[in-house]
């Protein structure tokens, strides 16, 4: 299947590899696979603020409780 102007994105252990797409692009490929990365990055740090005060916040309830 080919979808025109994307960009496939595969992640491998903190690496973005970006892969051909059948038509050409709106922007160069190293900038989608840096924005890509970026927002990756960004997420991934998201995600572990979230679980880090999701722990705290049982750690306490725990502490509490006992």
């Amino acid at each position: 299947m080919c979808v025109h102007g994307a960009l496939l994105v595969v992640r491998r252990s903190h690496q973005v590899v970006a892969k051909k797409s059948c038509s050409r692009m709106a922007m160069p490929r190293e900038t989608a696979v840096s924005i890509a990365h970026n927002v990756f990055l960004l997420l991934d740090g998201w995600v572990c603020t979230c679980v880090l005060a999701a722990d705290e916040a049982a750690r306490l309830l725990r502490s509490v409780t006992h």
